[in-house]
């Protein structure tokens, strides 16, 4: 992510606005919506670096709405709970909300499969840092959603 977020949203306005590919693009996609919703995150700087995976993988986004006024505590408490799961190297990249709906957090795993996400998740519950983590951390959550993604042919996380 850019050290200047206002700048770099700024230079993204801007080519979305005035890219003739992109705008007959966007007119064509148009056509075929129904509703949308846009985000801008920025990266929790204790999570990994995101990088290209080998091979394939299945992906778990998993998202939290918070109560207002606990992102610092959230994030401090991950901190210290993310260093227990970085062995399997299933942690992808930590988000935080910072423009459209706030107080949300997104987390995304990679496993190899189904069965290799319940073993990792399994595991995990074994290390006491883990199980603090989440133990302080529900407290701070109102909803949260799971998804599992499969990457696109062109994704650079395969």
């Amino acid at each position: 992510l850019p050290t200047e977020p206002p700048q770099a949203y700024q230079k993204h306005y801007h080519l979305y606005r005035s890219d003739p590919e992109l705008l007959s693009y966007r007119q064509k996609r148009n056509e075929m919506l129904r509703s949308r919703r846009n985000q801008i995150c920025l990266k929790f700087t204790f999570w990994p670096e995101v990088e290209p995976r080998n091979g394939e993988h299945i992906y778990e986004l998993r998202s939290y709405n918070l109560r207002p006024g606990n992102l610092l505590e959230w994030g401090n408490y991950w901190a210290h709970g993310l260093r227990c799961r970085r062995s399997d190297d299933e942690a992808v990249c930590g988000l935080f909300s910072h423009i459209g709906d706030l107080h949300q957090v997104h987390h995304l795993w990679c496993y190899k499969d189904l069965v290799h996400r319940n073993e990792v998740r399994d595991m995990a519950w074994h290390k006491p840092e883990w199980a603090e983590t989440v133990r302080k951390t529900v407290s701070l959550i109102d909803t949260m959603s799971c998804r599992v993604l499969k990457p696109t042919p062109f994704s650079p996380l395969q």
